[in-house]
């Protein structure tokens, strides 16, 4: 993204510095390959202090890379959409407080996080929890624990609010039958 008036510069390579946060750097990493070889990156704490600096800033030489939203809050062009190498890429964004919301949320969301014992049948014994409560699972993931091979950490979103009694009692099981569990939070589903 640039200021509105810098479009043909993006064809002729003209830049001498791309800045944004390291994430998306990452993330576009064959495009900044193919059209700006040579081009110093800098990085940032977030896109929005990329994008406010070019905004701020008359150095038409310096482009930043990041989401649309940032072209929209600081009256800059965008250049080139979806410039990054995975077409399905995507990142999540939470809000963070040190007290959760226990309001009653019409469309929730809870974000949970738990460690097995590894062994067969581990985690089919906590998504089958699940199933017997009648709780809607949105997205399983894993990652590897880097504290043992073969063993990994599960991250779960699921539909409703922990302080929902049918998703509460469900957890206490979980919590019962894994070698570490955690609640990252119940939100408003986006």
């Amino acid at each position: 993204m640039r200021k509105p008036d810098c479009k043909k510069r993006y064809k002729t390579g003209e830049y001498k510095k791309i800045i944004s946060h390291p994430q998306p750097i990452g993330q576009c990493q064959g495009m900044i390959n193919e059209y700006f070889p040579d081009v110093f990156i800098e990085y940032t704490e977030s896109t929005a202090a990329a994008a406010k600096y070019i905004s701020e800033n008359d150095d038409m030489s310096i482009a930043m890379i990041g989401p649309s939203a940032c072209a929209d809050i600081y009256g800059l062009e965008i250049l080139k959409k979806d410039c990054g190498d995975e077409k399905h890429n995507s990142t999540r964004f939470v809000e963070l407080r040190k007290t959760q919301n226990q309001n009653n949320m019409i469309d929730a969301k809870t974000s949970l996080v738990f460690a097995t014992e590894h062994k067969p049948g581990a985690l089919y014994n906590i998504l089958k929890i699940f199933s017997e409560n009648n709780i809607n699972m949105l997205k399983i993931e894993s990652r590897p624990d880097k504290k043992g091979m073969g063993t990994y950490i599960f991250f779960i979103d699921i539909q409703g609010s922990i302080f929902d009694e049918k998703i509460a009692d469900a957890w206490k099981q979980i919590k019962e039958k894994t070698i570490f569990a955690r609640c990252l939070g119940s939100y408003e589903k986006s």
